[in-house]
């Protein structure tokens, strides 16, 4: 349940990526302090050609989604760049500053790519998540069309907060598969229903509200889905930081 929570805030990833510092602020004891999820593929030696982390050099993406995001502080447009049933997304604020946040949940690691004067990049761990105790109650809601797709709404109550989302099954991609790093949580043991669970796991969320007690209220909609090829070389580009 905990990776449909965290997809349905992925723009609060967005407006950290905004407010991010200037790679200059950076060290590597920052890096080296971060905490990354222990998958066996962290173990694999410091011998890359790429520097400290062993990463995947190519990211291709054949899939654009725009999301509205609006929160108490405002409201901000984020860029996201899909390939279908890959373990890792890209993200900007802004397409045309030249600057790109890969998270790849395969090494669980976060690439931050600049174009400016010259190519740098910039990859740190992927923080680790915070344990899940939460007992969830889940039920469906209504319908409704967004963008042309049918989607079904679902609500999710914690003691803490109140959330809603409204899911489609008939996009191109759904941004739950492979990121798999969140998905150990049994969920009968969150009073989940196991079918509503694979709805959600299997779907795109379209438009999401959340409510809780002594937070932020905020929500996000996707605005667009464009079919938009894209690569990015790691190789291309000066590494800092590592």
């Amino acid at each position: 349940m905990k990776k449909i929570i965290t997809i349905g805030l992925l723009f609060l990833i967005g407006s950290a990526c905004k407010n991010e510092q200037s790679p200059k602020a950076s060290s590597t004891s920052e890096l080296s302090q971060s905490k990354s999820v222990g998958l066996s593929i962290n173990t694999i030696a410091d011998k890359g050609v790429t520097g400290k982390y062993s990463t995947q050099n190519s990211y291709e993406f054949d899939w654009s989604l725009t999301v509205e995001a609006k929160s108490d502080e405002g409201v901000i447009n984020m860029y996201y760049l899909v390939k279908p049933n890959a373990s890792y997304y890209g993200m900007t604020m802004d397409p045309t500053k030249g600057r790109i946040t890969i998270m790849d949940f395969e090494i669980n690691k976060i690439h931050t790519l600049m174009d400016r004067k010259v190519k740098i990049v910039r990859t740190r761990p992927i923080p680790e998540p915070d344990k899940d105790d939460k007992h969830y109650k889940v039920t469906r809601t209504d319908t409704k069309t967004i963008l042309d797709h049918e989607c079904q709404g679902y609500k999710i109550e914690t003691d803490e907060s109140t959330s809603i989302y409204y899911v489609t099954n008939n996009a191109p991609f759904s941004f739950s598969r492979g990121f798999g790093p969140n998905s150990k949580s049994n969920p009968k043991e969150k009073g989940i229903d196991s079918k509503i669970m694979e709805e959600l796991e299997k779907g795109l969320i379209m438009e999401y509200t959340y409510k809780g007690k002594g937070s932020i209220d905020h929500s996000m909609k996707v605005t667009e889905i464009k079919k938009e090829p894209n690569t990015f070389n790691l190789n291309e580009y000066k590494r800092i930081g590592s």
